[in-house]
């Protein structure tokens, strides 16, 4: 079964940055009849189903958060992190694409997105990311450069 959110006025607001644990965020989820979507990589047009970086997306008109990693920053701070960046996009696009996408949600977090953990039938996508080496989970702070940048 797959879950899509509208949790603009349920979800509280989380302050802290960026992913929380299930233990301390309230998890609502919404049942909707599972449909699978192209997810191609956001244009600058509308946003509806797209994948903007590797941690972020579009779902029905929800931004999305994908909870537990950070990837790395599409204007990277070297020319390594830049390439890691596109290729984690792509990668969350593949992931996603044309698949029923779960969704369940942790809350919001400080730029009003919703913090949510994602998957598909084949499984978490954050994690399928971090298995890949295109993101890493996250440990309460942005990864410094030297993680992406050294090498």
């Amino acid at each position: 079964m797959s879950f899509i959110l509208s949790v603009s006025d349920l979800i509280p607001t989380i302050t802290t940055d960026p992913v929380v644990t299930n233990a301390t965020v309230p998890q609502l989820e919404l049942p909707v009849p599972a449909r699978p979507r192209a997810m191609p990589v956001c244009g600058s047009g509308r946003r509806f189903n797209c994948v903007v970086d590797g941690d972020t997306l579009w779902v029905d008109g929800e931004k999305i958060r994908v909870a537990n990693i950070d990837a790395p920053e599409v204007r990277g701070r070297c020319g390594r992190e830049s390439v890691l960046a596109a290729e984690a996009t792509r990668r969350l696009g593949h992931l996603l694409d044309r698949k029923p996408i779960s969704i369940r949600a942790l809350g919001s977090d400080r730029f009003g997105r919703t913090l949510a953990v994602v998957a598909t039938p084949d499984g978490d996508v954050g994690e399928a990311l971090v298995r890949q080496q295109l993101a890493v989970r996250w440990r309460g702070r942005r990864e410094p450069a030297s993680t992406l940048c050294a090498g």
